[in-house]
């Protein structure tokens, strides 16, 4: 081996055990535990379990009596369903009645990683059935904020009977955002960089980034009522 080609593997091994830590990284979401309860808002509310292949996600339901309607939450990466705390109270004056729960992998649910909605969609049909089947309601939608967001639009495609869709912050393509994460790399790395930890990433979770594409689910169910908040 010559002189000149030892750095250079030396130094693709390093930017590959680079580029594995940082798919490891963001696959393994912080744990935000539930610290503000409906009853702080001085709702009412029950404890419940989502069973989901196996597993019991966490949840709360905010019934409101007399009515037929009702809304998931679905809350965003590194967070928790205390994200929504502030917004409990006008979506139950409005007539909601509300089902709030932690993703897998965050808040005190089960599991171990993130995928940015390829997986999550399964939780929050869960909730939607939930909804439905046990608490008994006839409309339902789904409010997700971020990757919540993004959640939603690729669970509406799978539901029918889902009515309506409201999402703050969601992200269009999945491997659009991974992209934009390493603009600040000269271009002769960004590419190798992207790709690596992209392909890192969906190892370890068990997805295709190019199948987490809400902008595409959209279009299976555009005839839906659909609000998208951004900024």
């Amino acid at each position: 081996m010559s002189t000149l080609q030892r750095p250079s593997r030396l130094r693709d091994r390093a930017l590959a055990k680079a580029c594995d830590g940082i798919a490891w990284t963001i696959v393994r979401p912080m744990r935000m535990p539930a610290y503000a309860t409906p009853a702080m808002a001085g709702l009412q509310y029950q404890r419940v379990r989502l069973e989901r292949e196996g597993q019991q996600l966490a949840a709360w339901y905010v019934p409101s009596p007399g009515s037929k309607a009702g809304v998931v939450l679905s809350h965003g990466h590194n967070a928790g369903r205390s994200q929504f705390f502030t917004m409990l109270r006008p979506l139950h004056e409005a007539g909601l009645s509300l089902l709030l729960f932690d993703h897998r992998s965050m808040g005190v649910s089960p599991g171990g990683l993130c995928s940015y909605g390829y997986h999550e969609q399964d939780d929050l049909l869960a909730a939607g059935n939930w909804l439905r089947d046990t608490a008994g309601l006839e409309r339902l939608g789904f409010y997700g904020i971020s990757m919540g967001g993004a959640t939603a639009l690729l669970a509406a495609a799978r539901d029918p009977n889902v009515d309506a869709v409201v999402t703050d912050s969601a992200f269009a393509r999945l491997d659009d955002v991974v992209d934009r994460q390493f603009l600040w790399l000269p271009p002769s790395l960004r590419g190798p960089v992207s790709r690596r930890v992209a392909m890192r990433a969906e190892e370890l979770v068990g997805a295709d980034l190019r199948q987490i594409a809400p902008e595409d689910a959209v279009r299976e169910w555009r005839s839906r009522p659909l609000l998208l908040i951004h900024g």
